[in-house]
């Protein structure tokens, strides 16, 4: 790998810390309304899919939901 794309690569990954961190700074402190944004989201997707992928979808929307909890429990330390 050359100098310039690992450089590319670290400025991207410095990118996608600073999103992550503010992301969570926004989910710990409106935890509540950010579930019942991505419980919207999973509905609309439901609807979308007729149903087809209520199961992964919940799965998937119940996971992100503990995550979102860890990263409230983690701010709070």
């Amino acid at each position: 790998m050359s100098d310039t794309s690992q450089g590319a690569t670290m400025g991207m990954s410095d990118k996608f810390d600073e999103m992550k961190d503010k992301a969570t700074d926004a989910a710990s402190g409106n935890k509540d309304k950010a579930q019942d944004g991505m419980q919207s989201a999973a509905d609309k997707a439901d609807e979308m899919t007729g149903g087809k992928y209520g199961d992964q979808i919940d799965k998937g929307t119940d996971a992100a939901a503990d995550k979102m909890d860890d990263w409230g429990d983690s701010t709070q330390q």
